[in-house]
C-alpha cells in the first residue's frame, strides 16, 4: 500500500523543522508543519470545540489542502503527478537530511501551478511537442510541466526548438518519467525555470539542453533523498561505457543561478567542452556520497577536462584526479582560484595547455607531492607568470617497528618540508608499525586532513592517529584486521574511512567490514570522534572495547550485507563487548539498538545514550544475560525493550534507566 501512487506519506515538523519526535525514514516523502496546530475538537475536549495539537495528524491536512487546490487548478492531474510535484517543489532543508526522503519541508505555493503533461510523437522537436499537447489552452499559464511516453524526439537546431519558445513562464520539468533522452536545445533558454527532475539513472544531457536558464537552481534526481537548493544532482548521469558524452557542449552555460554539482562516484565519465562554462556562481563540485567543501570541486572522478569546462565559473580550489588530462582554457577567467591540487600519488608528468588556468587569482598556488615538484612541470597563469609550486603532500615508507612519528620526521627532514603544510599523508610499504605511545602521533602534521594506506599492507601502531583533531578521511586497504588502541582517538573531524580499491567509495562511513575476530576494534579506538556518524561493520563476529564512546554523532551501525537503518544500530554481529572497559557506545546519538544473542551488556555501555527509544532482543533469546552497572542509564524516558515473550514473563529480568527507573518491557 505505502508504494502506491495515490499515497503520500507525511511526517510532522516544528518551527525549526525539527522532526525528531515523529515517524521518519525513507519511506516518509515530505514534512509539515506539525507542532502547535489549532484545529477543531470536541466540545467534551475543550469548550471552546478548538485545541492545539502536535504529530503527523495535524501535517497531513497540510498536505491535504494543498493537494485540494492542485486538482482545482489542474483536474487532469494524475495522484502520481500530484504527489511528484508536491515531493519536488518542497524546501530542501538540511535539518530534515536522513529523515525524510525528499528532505524536504511542504512548499504551498512552489506546489500550485498550471500542469502540461506532453506526450513526444516520434522525430517531434520540443517546442513542436508542447504546442500540440497544450491545445487551447493559454501558454502564458502553463508552470510546470511533466515529460511522459518512450518516443525519440528530434534534435532541436535553435531557440525556436526549445520549451522556451512555447512557454515563457514555465518554472517546473519533470522528466523522470520519459524513457528516452532528451534532444539539443530542448529547454534552451527558459529563463524562469528552477527545477528539474531527472531520472534515476542513466541520464545524458544533449547540447545546449539547460544553456542560458539564469534561474536553474535546483536539478535532482527521481526518488533522490538528498536533494539541495542551488544544487544539480547529476549523480545519475552515463558513464562512458554506454557510448558518447554524459553531457554534451554547453549543456549548462550560462547557468548562472547553480552553486553546487553532484558528480557521480565514478571514473567513467566523460564530458564535452563548455559545460559549466560561464556558471559564475558556481562555486562547488563534489563526488555522489562526499561531503561537500564550499568553494572547492573535488574532480578526482574526471581523468579528462575538456576545454572551456569550467570557464568562468566561481571555483576557489581543485582537487584534480591522477593522470588527468586538462583542456585549453578549462579554468580560464576562474577569477577567485587559489588552490590547484594535483593527486597525491602523481609522480609523472601530466597533460595540461598552458593556458589551462590563464588568468586564475595571483594568489594561486599548485599543491603536489615532493616527487612530482622536482619535475620540470609548470602551470601558468598567463603567458608570462608560472603558478608557484608548493608540497602539502607526504609519502612515507616506514621501518620495521618504527613509530609513526618517527617516519614521518624523518621524511620531513629529508625534504625539507614544514609540518603544517602536510595535509594529505601518503603511507606505503608492509612494515609493521611500533605502538606511538601517549606522546606521539601523526598529529606532528597539524593540518593533517587524509591518511591514504590504500597500498600500505602493514599494521598501525597504538595511538598512531591520536588528536590529529583535522583528520577527516582515511583510504584503507583491503584486509585491514584490526584497529588498534586509542588510534582514531580524538580525531573530531574523522567520518569516513573507506578501501581505497572499493567501487563505489563511501563518504561519511566508517568501513570496518575486513576487520576479523577477537578484539577487533581495541580499547578507546574512535572514542571523541564527534563528527563520526555511520559505522558499517564485518558479517562475522567481531569483540569490541570501548571503541566508540563519546562519539556523540554516531545514530548508525550495521553490517555488511545487511540494511542500513537510520538511528539504528544492528549489533547482532558483535561477540563481545569487552568487559573491563564497558563504555563502548556511550553518549552516542542511536535512537534503537538490535543485540546480539546470548552476549552479556558490558557496564555503562549504552549509557547517557539520551535519545535511544527502543532496545531490540534478540526474539530466540530467553535466558537472562547480564547487564552491567550503568548500561542503560540515561536513555530517554519513554524507552521500550523489547524480546520473546518467556523472558518478558521472567521478573527476575530488569533493566534500569537509572538507579530508581526501569525500562518497560514487551513480547514479541
Amino acid at each position: 500500500m505505502l508504494s502506491l501512487d495515490n499515497v503520500i506519506i507525511v511526517t510532522a515538523s516544528d518551527d525549526n523543522d525539527d522532526n525528531s519526535s515523529w515517524n521518519y525514514g525513507n519511506l516518509v516523502h515530505v514534512a509539515a508543519p506539525g507542532k502547535g496546530i489549532w484545529s477543531t475538537v470536541p466540545t467534551s475536549i475543550d469548550a471552546s470545540g478548538y485545541k492545539s495539537g502536535d504529530g503527523s495528524s495535524m501535517a497531513a491536512p497540510h498536505v491535504t489542502g494543498v493537494v485540494s487546490l492542485m486538482k482545482g487548478i489542474n483536474p487532469d492531474m494524475t495522484p502520481y503527478e500530484m504527489r511528484q510535484v508536491i515531493i519536488n517543489c518542497s524546501d530542501a532543508v538540511p535539518q530534515l537530511q536522513g529523515q525524510v526522503s525528499s528532505s524536504g519541508r511542504l512548499n504551498a505555493k512552489r506546489s500550485l501551478g498550471t500542469y502540461l503533461r506532453v506526450t513526444p510523437n516520434e522525430n517531434e522537436t520540443m517546442a513542436a511537442a508542447i504546442k500540440r499537447c497544450l491545445g487551447s489552452r493559454s501558454a502564458s499559464d502553463i508552470k510546470m510541466m511533466g515529460l511522459t511516453g518512450a518516443n525519440r524526439m528530434a534534435d532541436g537546431s535553435s531557440s525556436r526548438d526549445s520549451a522556451s519558445a512555447v512557454l515563457p513562464n514555465l518554472q517546473y520539468v519533470d522528466v523522470s518519467n520519459y524513457k528516452n533522452d532528451l534532444k539539443k536545445y530542448s529547454f534552451y533558454g527558459c529563463k524562469n525555470l528552477t527545477t528539474v527532475v531527472l531520472p534515476e539513472d542513466g541520464v545524458k544531457l544533449p547540447a545546449y539542453c539547460f544553456m542560458n536558464c539564469t534561474k536553474l537552481s535546483m536539478v535532482h534526481r527521481m526518488n533522490n533523498d538528498s536533494r539541495k537548493m542551488n544544487e544539480a544532482d547529476l549523480s545519475g548521469l552515463a558513464g562512458r561505457s554506454t557510448g558518447g558524452f554524459a553531457a554534451q557542449t554547453q549543456c549548462f552555460w550560462g547557468c548562472t543561478a547553480l552553486k553546487t554539482v553532484r558528480m557521480p562516484n565514478s571514473k567513467d565519465l566523460r564530458f564535452s567542452n563548455n559545460v559549466f562554462d560561464g556558471c559564475t556562481n558556481l562555486d562547488t563540485v563534489y563526488i555522489d556520497t562526499q561531503t561537500p567543501v564550499t568553494g572547492e570541486a573535488d574532480l578526482t572522478g574526471i581523468t579528462e577536462l575538456t576545454p572551456c569546462m569550467f570557464r568562468g565559473t566561481g571555483i576557489s580550489a581543485v582537487k584534480l584526479a591522477k593522470d588527468v588530462s586538462v583542456g585549453r582554457e578549462a579554468f580560464e577567467n576562474c577569477a577567485k582560484l587559489v588552490r590547484i591540487q594535483v593527486h597525491p600519488q602523481q609522480i609523472d608528468q601530466i597533460s595540461v595547455y598552458d593556458n589551462s588556468f590563464y588568468n586564475v587569482n595571483q594568489q594561486c598556488k599548485a599543491y603536489m607531492n615532493q616527487a612530482f615538484r622536482r619535475s620540470s612541470y609548470k602551470f601558468h597563469r598567463s603567458a608570462t607568470e608560472e603558478i608557484p609550486k608548493v608540497v602539502n603532500s607526504l609519502l612515507v615508507w616506514p621501518v620495521e617497528n618504527e613509530k609513526i612519528y618517527e617516519t614521518i620526521n624523518y621524511y620531513l627532514e629529508e625534504e625539507t618540508l614544514s609540518a603544517h603544510l602536510i595535509n594529505y599523508l601518503v603511507i606505503s610499504g608492509s612494515a609493521n608499525m611500533g605502538d606511538s605511545g601517549s606522546t606521539g602521533s601523526a598529529r606532528i602534521l597539524s593540518n593533517l586532513k587524509v591518511v591514504d594506506m590504500s597500498s600500505y599492507t602493514g599494521s598501525l601502531g597504538t595511538y598512531a592517529f591520536r588528536n590529529c583533531v583535522n583528520l577527516e578521511t582515511v583510504i584503507r586497504s583491503p584486509g585491514l584486521s584490526n584497529i588498534p588502541a586509542h588510534c582514531f582517538m580524538n580525531c573530531r573531524k574523522l567520518t569516513t574511512i573507506m578501501e581505497g580499491n572499493k567501487s563505489p567509495q563511501i563518504w561519511n562511513e566508517i568501513d570496518l567490514t575486513d576487520l576479523t575476530g577477537g578484539l577487533a576494534v581495541d580499547t578507546q579506538a574512535f572514542d571523541g570522534c564527534t563528527k563520526l556518524t555511520t559505522v558499517k561493520l564485518p558479517s562475522t563476529s567481531i569483540g569490541v572495547s570501548n571503541s566508540f564512546s563519546n562519539c556523540s554523532s554516531l545514530s548508525t551501525v550495521y553490517k555488511d550485507g545487511g540494511k542500513k537503518r537510520e538511528g539504528t544500530f544492528d549489533l547482532t554481529g558483535v561477540s563481545t563487548f569487552w568487559p573491563g572497559w564497558g563504555h563502548n557506545f556511550e553518549n552516542t546519538a542511536v535512537r534503537e539498538v538490535k543485540l546480539p544473542k546470548g552476549v552479556e551488556i558490558s557496564e555503562y555501555c549504552f549509557n547517557d545514550c539520551t535519545k535511544i527509544v527502543r532496545i531490540f532482543f534478540d526474539p530466540n533469546q530467553i535466558d537472562i544475560i547480564g547487564i552491567g552497572s550503568h548500561a542503560f542509564y540515561g536513555v530517554d524516558k519513554n524507552c521500550k525493550a523489547y524480546m520473546n515473550a518467556i523472558l518478558e514473563e521472567n521478573q527476575d529480568f530488569k533493566i534500569k534507566r537509572s538507579d530508581t527507573r526501569y525500562i518497560h518491557r514487551f513480547s514479541y
